[in-house]
C-alpha cells in the first residue's frame, strides 16, 4: 500500500513540476534581458482595453467586513470580459510570424491576473504576458 501511495505521489509531483510556467521578475524594476529573446511587434502604439473603474476604498472596506465575519480572503476583484484575438488587440506579420498584442489597463489595481474560460494555442504558438516596463514576464505558455 505504501508503494502505491508513493508511486501516486511521485506521479502527481511530476505532473505539477512539468506543468510549471516560467515566471521572471526583476525586483529592481529594470528591463528583463529575457524579453529580448522573444519576437515582438515593432509597433509602439498598442490598442488598450481599460477595465471598468472600481472604488478601491469600498472594496477594502468590504474585505474588512468579510474578515470580521470569518469569510475567506478575497483574491481579487473580478471583471468578466470577452477579449479575443478576433475582437481586440492588433495583429501584425513580421518575417512570416504573426504577432497579436493587447494592452490591458486597470486604474487602482495592485496587480492583474488572467483566467481563461477557453484557451487554445496551436502547436507552433506561444503566449507571453509581460508588464509595460518589461520587468515581469509570465510565459511562455504553449499548447503542451
Amino acid at each position: 500500500m505504501k508503494t502505491i501511495i508513493l508511486l501516486i505521489s511521485l506521479v502527481v509531483c511530476y505532473q505539477i513540476l512539468k506543468a510549471q510556467v516560467d515566471v521572471k521578475f526583476n525586483p529592481s524594476g529594470g528591463k528583463l534581458t529575457e524579453i529580448a529573446n522573444y519576437k515582438k511587434s515593432t509597433s509602439t502604439i498598442l490598442p488598450s482595453k481599460v477595465l471598468p473603474k472600481f472604488n478601491l476604498d469600498s472594496v477594502l472596506q468590504e474585505d474588512t467586513k468579510r474578515m470580521e465575519l470569518g469569510l475567506p480572503f478575497r483574491y481579487g476583484y473580478n471583471f468578466d470580459v470577452l477579449y479575443t484575438p478576433m475582437n481586440s488587440g492588433i495583429w501584425q506579420v513580421e518575417n512570416g510570424i504573426a504577432i497579436w498584442q493587447l494592452r490591458i489597463q486597470s486604474v487602482n489595481a495592485y496587480s492583474l491576473s488572467f483566467h481563461f474560460s477557453k484557451f487554445y494555442l496551436p502547436d507552433t504558438a506561444s503566449l507571453i504576458i509581460y508588464n509595460e516596463e518589461k520587468s515581469f514576464l509570465y510565459g511562455s505558455l504553449t499548447s503542451r
